[in-house]
C-alpha cells in the first residue's frame, strides 16, 4: 500500500490517489411519512409524522418517531426493520412499568442496534407523579427491563437516577450513568454482570486531578472513545480512549488542529471508534474538519483546505460523521450549495454520495440526516427531507467493481501486487477502495487470508 500520510514539523500534507474502481450507490426507501404504522396495544393505526436519523446494523435498521393517528393523537416511540419486517418496538403505550406503577407517558431517546437486538432510554411519568428513566433491550419479540433507578451504581454508592443512550457491542451494553452527589460515568452490562469502566474517581491519564464532566460515549470491540473534562482548574474538555483496557488522551482543546498554528476550540462532535481507529469533527482558528486518531497520529480526513471532488470549490462545514470498516460516511457543506450532501472517504479518497437537489423516487431532497451509527459495512441508512416537506428513511448500498488481485492498477495481476496485497490484510483500516476492492481477491466480500490462495491461484500457470 503506498504512503499517503505525512505529518512533519506540525504539517500534514495527503497525497490522495484517484479512484479506479467503479464505486456506485443505489438507494432504497424504508418507510416515509406516507407509511402506514400497523396499530398496536391501545393505539390506532397513523402515519408518521416526525422522525430522526436511523441506526443501522447488519442490514436492521431502528429510528425514533412520531406517529400521527387517525384520530389525530401524536405518539412517540421506537420502529425497526428486522430481518426485512417491519415492527413497532415500543411507544407510548407500551406497558413498559409493572402495573402498580405504570407510565402515563414515555420519551424515547436515540435507539440502537446490533444484529436483532435492541437497546433504548425511556422515561415515564408513574402514578404519583414522578418521573424516572430506564434502560430496555428489545430481542426476538420480547422487551425487558436491563437497568433503572433501582439498580446501584458499581463502585459508587445509591442507585441509578439518570442514563445517557446506551449502545451496544458484541452483545454487552454499554452505557453514561448519573447518581445522587454528582456521580457519573461509563458503565457495561454484559450478561447479569455490571460494571464501572470509568467514573469521576478515574485518574487522568494526561496530568493531575480525576476525570469529571464525561459525555458522547462510542465503543468498538471493548475499546472506548468519549469526551471528559479533568477535574483540575483551568482544565479543558478532551477526547479519551481505552484501547485494550489503557486509558489515555486522543487530543483536547490545548492539541494543534493539523495544518495550522491554532488548537481546537469549538468541542468534538460526531465522536466515534471503529476498533481501534477514531473519528471526530472539531474546529480551531479559521479551520475546520474532520479528523482521525491512529497509531498515535491525527490526521485529516477532510478540512477547509480538501477540495470537493468533482467541483470547483472547497469544503466549508461538516456536520454527522459515520464510520465502518475504514470507510468514513460525512454530511458536510461546500463553498456552492450545490456541493452540499454526503460524502465517503476511504484511504484518502473522497467520493460525493447524494448532493443537494437530487431525486429520489420522484422527490427533490431538501436535506439530509445522519446517525453516528448509521453506516455498517457497505449499506448505510439515513434520513432525507424533501422540497414538499415530507421525511423518508432510505437505505443505500455501496458498490465497488476492480479485477480482483489487480492491486497496483496495472492491469495485470502479477507477483508485484503481492506486497499491497499483505498490507491490506495487515492494515485493511486503512486501505483505499480500489484497494478494498482489489484484495478480496475470491470475491466473497471479505479479505483474510483465503484472498492470499486465490491469489496464488491467479499467478499460478495454466
Amino acid at each position: 500500500m503506498p504512503a499517503r500520510l505525512f505529518i512533519a514539523a506540525g504539517l500534514f500534507l495527503a497525497i490522495v490517489p484517484p479512484v479506479r474502481a467503479d464505486v456506485t450507490f443505489t438507494f432504497e426507501k424504508v418507510v416515509d411519512t406516507d407509511t402506514v404504522v400497523p396499530a398496536s396495544s391501545g393505539n390506532a393505526t397513523g402515519t408518521f409524522d416526525w422522525m430522526r436519523p436511523p441506526v443501522m446494523s447488519g442490514g436492521n435498521i431502528v429510528f425514533h418517531a412520531d406517529v400521527n393517528d387517525i384520530n389525530n393523537v401524536i405518539r412517540e416511540g421506537i420502529y425497526a426493520l428486522i430481518d426485512g419486517e417491519f415492527i413497532v418496538v415500543a411507544d407510548k403505550n407500551t406497558p413498559l412499568y409493572s402495573a402498580d406503577d405504570y407510565a402515563m407517558w414515555n420519551i424515547y431517546e436515540q435507539p440502537f442496534i446490533e444484529g436483532n437486538q435492541v437497546v433504548f432510554d425511556t422515561w415515564g411519568l408513574t402514578w404519583d407523579i414522578e418521573e424516572e428513566e430506564r434502560l430496555y433491550q428489545f430481542d426476538d419479540g420480547e422487551l425487558t427491563e436491563i437497568v433503572s433507578s433501582q439498580t446501584p451504581i458499581p463502585g459508587g454508592s445509591g442507585n441509578f437516577s439518570i442514563f445517557g443512550p446506551p449502545l451496544l457491542d458484541n452483545g454487552c451494553v454499554y452505557f453514561r450513568g448519573f447518581g445522587l452527589s454528582g456521580q457519573q460515568g461509563f458503565y457495561r452490562l454484559c450478561d447479569s454482570d455490571l460494571s464501572m469502566l470509568v467514573d469521576r474517581n478515574t485518574p487522568n491519564p494526561s496530568g493531575s486531578g480525576t476525570l469529571s464532566t464525561m459525555a458522547s460515549l462510542s465503543v468498538s470491540e471493548g475499546n472506548l472513545a468519549f469526551v471528559a473534562k479533568p477535574s483540575v482548574s483551568g482544565a479543558v474538555y478532551g477526547i479519551y480512549s481505552t484501547i485494550g483496557g489503557l486509558l489515555g488522551l486522543v487530543a483536547d482543546e490545548n492539541t494543534q488542529v493539523p495544518g495550522t498554528n491554532n488548537t481546537f476550540t469549538s468541542g468534538f462532535a460526531s465522536l466515534s471508534i471503529d476498533h481501534e481507529l477514531i473519528i471526530f469533527n472539531s474546529s480551531g482558528g479559521q479551520q475546520e474538519g474532520i479528523y482521525a486518531f491512529a497509531n498515535n497520529a491525527l490526521v485529516v480526513i477532510a478540512d477547509r483546505d480538501t477540495h470537493i471532488p468533482g467541483s470547483f470549490g472547497e469544503f466549508q462545514t461538516f456536520w454527522e460523521i459515520s464510520q465502518s470498516s475504514g470507510a468514513a460516511l460525512f454530511l458536510a457543506e461546500g463553498d456552492f450549495e450545490r456541493d452540499d450532501g454526503f460524502y465517503i472517504s476511504r484511504g484518502g479518497q473522497i467520493l460525493p454520495v447524494l448532493l443537494r437537489d437530487a431525486v429520489l423516487d420522484g422527490r427533490v431532497l431538501n436535506g439530509l440526516g445522519l446517525d453516528t451509527q448509521g453506516l455498517d459495512g457497505n449499506q448505510f441508512a439515513f434520513l432525507v427531507g424533501f422540497t414538499d416537506e415530507s421525511l423518508a428513511v432510505y437505505i443505500g448500498t455501496i458498490h465497488v467493481t476492480c479485477t480482483p488481485g489487480d492491486l497496483d492498477g496495472d492491469g495485470q495481476i502479477t507477483h508485484l501486487d503481492a506486497p499491497a496485497l499483505i498490507d491490506v490484510l495487515l492494515h485493511p483500516l486503512f486501505a483505499t477502495f480500489d484497494e478494498t476492492c482489489a484484495a478480496d481477491v475470491n470475491e466473497d466480500g471479505t479479505i483474510d487470508g483465503r484472498d492470499i490462495q486465490a491469489f496464488l491461484d491467479l499467478l499460478a500457470p495454466n
